[in-house]
């Protein structure tokens, strides 16, 4: 239990003045503290990898998966693409959202036997491959290359989640809200694609995305030479 929390409690009676001040006195210690938790979030220490990094992951993956999802449909019904009316297109949605459930099981098979962040960096090439093909070719091709980013997709939130947490110790409550606040992505990266759709168009307005995977493949590439911290918890010392 804090100090200041004691002294409350079992303090004599004190004025109104002397209370108030207390109060502001914990509140500016507990905000205090609550800075040096972000702050340690964004150090770097020897082979590890700031929390910071990872929750910009879960941001950039959300962003670029959503803003995917979105618009598949009106992309698909590009001249140039497939020329698909909106209820037709709309029946091949399946493929991707499907893609990402198979994906799911086969990543989990595989992630028994390589490493998280040699399989993330593999996705994030992947993905931003198939979105950058789709973005440079046009008819059946860059549809099927769009609709195969789902299965890439797959493994990306747990595997960036996962070595996140990873070492923050006392951190990790701290480290997991900051991640899963960053799935904002999934509404400001939509966003900000469209209004780029707006003046280049739909098709080269994709290149968002594929920023967002190359920086996906680079946290995991970062992540294939990280150094594990082993806690070894203190001695208890005999009764």
């Amino acid at each position: 239990m804090p100090e200041w929390r004691f002294c409350w409690l079992y303090s004599p009676p004190r004025s109104d003045s002397c209370a108030s001040g207390q109060v502001q006195a914990a509140h500016s210690l507990s905000i205090v503290r609550g800075r040096k938790c972000w702050v340690r979030l964004l150090e770097k220490k020897s082979g590890t990898i700031p929390g910071c990094f990872a929750a910009l992951g879960i941001f950039t993956y959300v962003g670029a998966e959503v803003t995917i999802g979105s618009l598949l449909v009106n992309y698909m019904g590009l001249p140039q693409v497939a020329g698909l009316k909106e209820q037709t297109a709309a029946n091949y949605l399946m493929f991707y959202w499907g893609g990402a459930m198979i994906g799911r099981f086969i990543g989990s098979a595989i992630l028994q036997r390589v490493k998280t962040g040699l399989l993330l960096c593999i996705v994030g090439v992947g993905a931003a491959a198939l979105v950058l093909t789709s973005i440079l070719s046009s008819g059946r091709l860059a549809m099927d290359a769009m609709l195969g980013v789902g299965f890439f997709n797959s493994i990306m939130f747990p595997s960036i989640f996962t070595l996140g947490i990873q070492d923050l110790g006392p951190l990790t409550s701290n480290g997991s809200s900051l991640m899963i606040a960053s799935i904002v992505g999934g509404a400001l990266i939509p966003l900000g694609t469209g209004r780029l759709a707006d003046r280049i168009g739909l098709q080269p307005s994709f290149i968002v995305t594929v920023i967002c995977y190359v920086y996906i493949a680079s946290f995991g590439a970062a992540a294939i030479r990280r150094r594990v911290l082993i806690q070894v918890p203190p001695e208890i010392p005999p009764a």
